[in-house]
């Protein structure tokens, strides 16, 4: 092995450099390195949808391959096959997002190293060496270990960036490989419990446990049926978004103008729109597949947007992963910090790379369920890369602490936000010992910063802080609360978190009656 191959993502072309040739992807680690960012590849996904060997975890074929000839999916793929990188569905592979990722980290001059999916799981420990982890692409499956050390690593300080899409969706395990050296970790099993396949029909059943380890789920992480055994555990908690946009989709990034001062976007054309225009930014940044910002119960707290973009007519789920139907959803940047103080920045989309470097997988035909695998090409974006795009992602990793070593010279060095002071909100209506009738109610009030930034988000609790939810607006805002019939009275409470993502503590509530009557005099 070459020294300076570790911490390296080499990539072998297997036939020599003919028209038509197989490229092998590996991760060479460096166990020792401290490298101020580590960048972790989607390789249990790119398993889970690789086709070689007559399977992958979404269907089989037969032997022969002929119409109709598909079986069930398969609960288990192998880590020791070829890749089939285009009949596997370009989208799901490297070359798709994570290539264009290390291009611009290097091209930069980040202090980098490499990590794959699988390593996340087995030697998670080492992710606490480094400033900033990256999931990056298409990194859909996730182990119960992974999610673990993950989650250990940000509460131990280390700031995390999703510049992916779809992610954490599945959970998964692993077991030793079946050949003669048991080798432990090459057998990714999902059973995809969230749903089954009735062999003799293959048509789509509801979920049911089916893998033989009774105490363990391998469903979607947010799957709250009875059956399963872990409870949901719903991605966002971790990531600050969830997946709700299926395949096959190539949207822009688009940013109203009252985005554009927080400081996320400082040093860019969205910073200087004026108030009611809107950056639309790339081609295929949401895409293949992106995420919402959803008040399930798990949202981060102090979580604000960077962007908003709708699209109706999307494929959109209406169980835990199984059925979709044509919906509307809105997408948003997002950002949040942890109680350890690392932040926690969500691309929510598979595509957020080609933002950063325009030379990835592109469709050359036509694109989704109808394209030709064959039609695809690593080549240079026709739509380029987008300039904003790469400064803000200057600046979100400058406030991380992070800094480049050689800069591209269309951009601008960003120093580390300073403002360590929370906003400050006031509830303005309704007024203490209010009485108000159960049902729908409006809480209305302002904030203002107190470090010299922006108010970035508010939100609002009914219930004494046990429960929050988002307010619309920010220095002035208002939230429409559902108050249960019965409720005697509501104890509400506010916060704000301003655009360097800190948090207002909560001051005392404002309580207000339900239903009380007033004495005749």
């Amino acid at each position: 092995m070459w020294p300076g191959w570790f911490g390296r993502i080499p990539a072998a072309r297997r036939g020599g450099w003919t028209m038509r040739a197989s490229h092998i992807i590996f991760i060479v680690r460096d166990d020792s390195s401290k490298a101020d960012v580590v960048m972790q590849t989607s390789d249990p996904t790119w398993q889970a949808y690789n086709t070689y060997g007559l399977g992958s975890t979404y269907n089989g074929l037969t032997a022969t391959g002929a119409s109709g000839g598909r079986v069930a999916r398969a609960n288990k793929v192998s880590f020791n096959r070829p890749f089939r990188n285009r009949t596997s569905g370009s989208v799901n592979q490297f070359f798709n997002a994570e290539y264009a990722l290390a291009r611009w980290l290097e091209r930069n001059g980040y202090d980098v190293t490499y990590f794959a999916g699988v390593d996340a799981d087995r030697r998670g420990d080492r992710l606490r060496n480094h400033k900033l982890f990256i999931s990056i692409g298409h990194d859909e499956y996730w182990s119960a270990g992974q999610r673990k050390n993950v989650e250990a690593a940000r509460d131990a300080g280390v700031n995390l960036a999703f510049m992916s899409g779809n992610e954490v969706f599945w959970k998964t395990r692993y077991e030793p490989s079946i050949d003669s050296t048991k080798t432990p970790y090459r057998t990714l099993v999902v059973y995809k419990e969230t749903h089954s396949y009735d062999t003799p029909t293959n048509e789509l059943q509801p979920g049911r446990k089916i893998d033989p380890m009774k105490d363990v789920w391998t469903g979607t992480w947010r799957d709250a049926s009875p059956f399963n055994p872990e409870g949901a555990q719903p991605e966002n908690a971790l990531t600050g978004t969830i997946f709700t946009v299926n395949a096959n989709r190539m949207d822009p990034l688009v940013v109203p103008a009252k985005y554009g001062k927080l400081r996320f976007w400082r040093n860019t054309e969205v910073a200087r729109l004026a108030p009611g225009e809107t950056a639309v930014l790339g081609n295929g940044i949401l895409g293949h597949e992106w995420d919402e910002d959803l008040d399930n119960g798990f949202r981060p707290a102090g979580i604000i947007h960077l962007s908003e973009t709708t699209m109706d007519g999307v494929a959109y789920p209406v169980d835990w992963g199984t059925v979709y139907d044509a919906g509307t959803a809105t997408h948003h940047l997002t950002l949040y910090r942890a109680k350890s103080g690392a932040l926690v920045f969500g691309g929510g989309c598979v595509q957020y790379s080609w933002g950063l470097d325009d030379f990835h997988d592109n469709q050359t035909a036509v694109g989704g369920a109808r394209a030709n695998p064959y039609s695809h090409r690593v080549t240079h974006d026709p739509y380029g890369q987008v300039k904003a795009m790469q400064q803000a992602t200057v600046n979100v990793f400058a406030d991380m602490g992070i800094q480049p070593k050689n800069l591209q010279t269309d951009l601008v060095p960003a120093t580390q936000s300073q403002d360590k002071a929370g906003p400050i909100s006031k509830i303005v209506s309704p007024q203490p010992n209010a009485n108000l009738a159960t049902g729908t109610i409006t809480i209305s009030g302002t904030a203002t910063d107190a470090g010299g930034g922006l108010v970035a988000a508010v939100e609002v609790s009914t219930d004494g802080g046990s429960t929050w939810h988002a307010a619309t607006g920010t220095d002035q805002w208002t939230y429409a609360a559902t108050i249960p019939a019965g409720a005697a009275s509501s104890s509400i409470m506010t916060r704000a978190t301003d655009d360097s993502v800190n948090t207002e503590v909560p001051g005392r509530p404002v309580v207000i009656q339900h239903g009380r009557t007033t004495p005749a005099r």
